[in-house]
């Protein structure tokens, strides 16, 4: 996974949780799979152009805002975006 991608990740995590949203609402809202979703955020798959761009609509937003989002993710964490995305993913994950 790029560093971009891990950064993607994290701002989808953020996203669904700010919304509310299950790992199942989201995906059904984007026309995924959950198994997707929990890939994705886990960071175990990178996102195409059509999947980022289905995100966005999911989230009411410009993919263009998800895509900033990313960059100051990465401009915060540097190389170690895969660890933060980690840290969300398991607390996140933990919450029952």
């Amino acid at each position: 996974m790029t560093l971009f991608s891990e950064a993607f990740a994290l701002v989808v995590m953020e996203l669904r949780e700010k919304k509310g949203w299950s790992k199942a609402a989201l995906a059904e809202k984007a026309g995924l799979h959950q198994t997707y979703i929990s890939m994705l955020e886990f960071g175990a798959r990178s996102p195409n152009i059509s999947t980022t761009k289905a995100l966005a609509e999911a989230f009411g937003i410009p993919l263009s805002r998800m895509v900033r989002a990313a960059e100051k993710k990465l401009e915060e964490f540097g190389d170690k975006i895969g660890e933060e995305r980690e840290k969300q993913w398991e607390r996140m994950n933990l919450k029952g």
